[in-house]
């Protein structure tokens, strides 16, 4: 039923720039051949039809690859609980202007934070409550 398989992927996130993926994953080959084949999966699973589709699986991996880098998670911290503009986060964070914007694309990308036009600032904040949720979580499993 389970079976070690390397899992090779191409993923587009923004036009022009394809991001190749390689990584060695034990998990069940029904999930990477496009759905449930004769008990491949648990029937929970089955039964709910979750993480049976391959775009469902791309975006999941995809969603806790933005929480792999502790400078967007610190500017996700950041954010918990106001809205900041670039050179606030700059200051928080200890990086340069740029740095910081470039993840804060990558975060937008995303759909992680949100933003306003507040005159000439742009204010940046979480973009719901389950991102909020998810570092919680996170912090909570970690501190366990």
């Amino acid at each position: 039923m389970c079976q070690e398989i390397r899992c090779v992927t191409a993923v587009t996130q923004t036009p022009g720039f394809d991001i190749l993926l390689s990584k060695r994953y034990t998990v069940y080959k029904s999930i990477l051949c496009g759905g449930p084949k004769n008990g491949d999966l648990p029937k929970e699973r089955m039964a709910t039809g979750l993480l049976t589709e391959r775009q469902t699986l791309v975006q999941i991996a995809d969603l806790f690859k933005a929480f792999g880098d502790p400078t967007r998670v610190q500017i996700l911290s950041l954010l918990l609980d106001q809205e900041l503009c670039v050179s606030e986060i700059t200051e928080g964070v200890a990086l340069t202007q740029s740095a910081v914007s470039h993840q804060l694309r990558i975060l937008k990308q995303m759909h992680l934070i949100k933003y306003r036009r507040d005159g000439k600032n742009i204010l940046y904040s979480l973009a719901d409550d389950h991102v909020r949720t998810i570092l919680q979580m996170g912090l909570e499993h970690v501190l366990e």
